[in-house]
């Protein structure tokens, strides 16, 4: 017989003080089909802690280790970044048999160690993009163990020295911070792109479209004709 851990409905977690936001319950709600919620109680720094189990010794070279046994989860990681990719781990390893009800998660031990330790995607914003699209691919990119995201606006970032670098939809400040204040929370190091200079007139993908010359035919001395 495997003996599995049984996650309940209301699950209580010791961990890192800094899970205790509202994006990693509800993760934890939605990979448990949203038949369960978690409340996170402050734990010790880069765990995170399930049942009555103790955190993991990390090997050498790992970026954390998961441990689950009839007792419990724990994750131990060496900083916040793969205590995250850990979290996602447990995450994707949560299962229910069909017909029944209970959540449960094979026994595991497992050590993540990556040969490329910066692992970064590429993701251009677009007009044709919504805010919902980019938080789905920078939730996306957590999950799949990337450590880094460069977010490139084309065009579709408001700056309030020249108006004319954005279309009229591009984002706001406000807007873009809720989601660099997400991949951060996600474990991800965002890093910012500006194109609106050299790609200007790639601004609308392939159509060929100029950014700042649509919006301001007088600045056409500042761009290679």
């Amino acid at each position: 017989m495997i003996n599995r851990f049984y996650i309940s409905e209301k699950t209580v977690a010791y961990a890192d003080s800094r899970l205790k936001n509202e994006l990693i319950s509800q993760l934890f709600n939605r990979f448990t089909y949203k038949t369960a919620t978690i409340e996170i109680k402050d734990g010790e720094s880069n765990t995170f802690i399930i049942g009555d189990i103790k955190a993991p010794l990390i090997p050498s070279g790992c970026e954390y280790s998961l441990l689950v046994n009839e007792n419990g989860i724990a994750i131990s990681a060496i900083d916040y970044p793969s205590l995250m990719r850990g979290y996602f781990s447990m995450l994707l390893k949560i299962k229910r048999e069909m017909g029944k009800k209970e959540l449960f998660i094979d026994p595991v031990y497992e050590n993540k160690s990556f040969e490329i330790k910066n692992r970064m995607i590429h993701l251009c914003v677009f007009p044709e993009n919504t805010l919902l699209e980019i938080k789905r691919y920078v939730r996306l990119f957590a999950l799949l163990q990337y450590t880094h995201v460069v977010i490139e606006f084309w065009g579709m970032l408001k700056f309030d020295s020249l108006p004319a670098l954005a279309w009229e939809n591009a984002f706001t400040k406000d807007e873009v911070k809720e989601i660099i204040s997400e991949a951060r929370a996600l474990g991800l190091e965002p890093i910012p792109m500006f194109n609106s200079l050299a790609h200007a007139s790639g601004a609308r993908s392939i159509s060929g479209k100029h950014v700042s010359l649509d919006n301001d035919l007088s600045l056409y001395h500042l761009f290679t004709p």
